[in-house]
């Protein structure tokens, strides 16, 4: 198992011979990186080897930042991969997060951009217009909690664009708490980000049953300064 500072441990939230779901903290990479980072790919191709010929070293099917917490997907065998891939691609995936961001929000709203990936500065850059190289991102949130000065709101992506919750909300005047890159204001979580992968819908790839899995939120996690994480969860 791994372990990063002041976190939980990762969970598996689910697993069988061609998928896994897990509860990743925030400050844990997904994938392998050139600079040899603590990341669930190492960890879960030790936790779950290929069993045969006919399979393969676990492979994530979509990613979520560093600094977020929540469920990701992992396939076992080529065909659970393409499979996966394929819904993932035609967004027949249903993905819901939760985020406490800085300012009180409208109780509901649909944020309709066009975002670009600036690889030189590792970050989205969000237009209001479609413009060069620029592709479409549309999300939907409402408000769950209020506090003084900010709010705990659930988003539901529409499309899968790059830091696209944490760009839209910050271009929309309401950056998440703790996320520096897209606020000035924000005030630093340590290696963390106050955007949780909550749920997610998909259609088993062998099986082809809808499932939905859901993930707590971590414990000792800057969640805790807003809300009593066992508490709510429950």
């Amino acid at each position: 198992m791994m372990k990063k500072e002041n976190q939980e441990y990762y969970s598996v939230v689910y697993s069988d011979p061609y998928i896994v779901v897990v509860n990743k903290p925030a400050g844990l990479m997904v994938e392998r990186d050139k600079h040899g980072n603590p990341n669930l790919e190492d960890v879960l191709a030790q936790e779950f080897p290929p069993r045969n010929a006919f399979t393969s070293e676990v492979q994530p099917i979509h990613r979520i930042d560093r600094p977020v917490s929540g469920l990701v997907v992992f396939g076992r065998t080529p065909m659970a991969v393409k499979h996966l891939n394929e819904q993932f691609e035609k967004r027949n995936v249903k993905k819901v997060y939760w985020a406490i961001v800085q300012g009180n929000t409208p109780k509901e709203e649909t944020l309709k951009n066009y975002i670009f990936k600036d690889n030189a500065n590792k970050k989205a850059v969000v237009n209001k217009y479609k413009l060069k190289d620029h592709k479409e991102a549309e999300l939907s949130y409402t408000e769950k909690k209020t506090f003084p000065k900010n709010t705990m709101i659930e988003v539901v992506l529409k499309t899968g664009r790059f830091h696209q919750i944490r760009a839209q909300l910050g271009f929309a005047g309401y950056p998440i708490v703790g996320d520096k890159l897209y606020s000035r204001s924000s005030a630093a979580t340590g290696n963390e980000i106050l955007l949780h992968s909550r749920s997610i819908t998909f259609t088993h790839p062998k099986t082809l049953e809808t499932m939905t899995f859901e993930a707590p939120l971590h414990k000792k996690s800057g969640w805790e300064t807003f809300i009593e994480v066992e508490k709510w969860d429950k």
